[in-house]
């Protein structure tokens, strides 16, 4: 069981690799100013540059640049952490409240997913998050497997919750959950 799940991320993470190296080396300097586009002189102060009729500020576009995570937790791990510590809160909630503690770290569309999910489905246990394995799946996307052991027999894992976490949002979010029961 665990070897598989080794294996499956060192071969996500090294699929990740060889995409990273491959737009590393592509050498695209598109972000870069042309030779001929270039200003060898400093910014005019009396004189202001219009776009489409509109005063350019100088502010970089920035539109087409990674995500970068600017609330919740900044590492996917942590934030898997935290997806699996509110999905196995189940004691004493009822089904809409469960879910509602879900939604702030779900995407929409697994939140709608979740509408028909029953809590008494999970696995009952905690998180053990000094083994959780976090492997990057594609840009500003990770999957880490989080391990779920018995309370009463923290060394007996009773299942594995695999969680994918998109950062798109500015945040890690869970796009999709998976459980398997050990």
């Amino acid at each position: 069981m665990n070897r598989r799940l080794l294996v499956t991320a060192l071969v996500v993470a090294a699929a990740a690799a060889l995409v990273l190296a491959s737009r590393c080396s592509s050498g695209d300097d598109s972000t870069q100013p042309s030779p001929s586009t270039a200003s060898t002189a400093g910014p005019s102060l009396d004189t202001a540059d219009e776009v489409d009729g509109h005063e350019d500020d100088g502010a970089v576009d920035t539109s087409d640049a990674p995500a970068v995570i600017t609330t919740g937790p900044v590492d996917p791990r942590e934030a898997s952490i935290q997806v699996v510590v509110k999905l196995l809160n189940t004691t004493g909630r009822t089904a809409d409240q469960w879910r509602a503690g879900l939604r702030p770290y779900v995407s929409d569309g697994l939140f709608a997913q979740l509408a028909d999910a029953d809590p008494e489905t999970v696995p009952v246990g905690r998180a053990d998050s000094s083994r959780v394995a976090v492997a990057t799946a594609g840009d500003q996307l990770v999957v880490a497997a989080v391990p779920v052991v018995d309370p009463a027999s923290p060394t007996r894992t009773v299942a594995t919750i695999r969680v994918t976490l998109s950062g798109a949002s500015h945040r890690w979010l869970a796009t999709e959950l998976d459980v398997e029961r050990s």
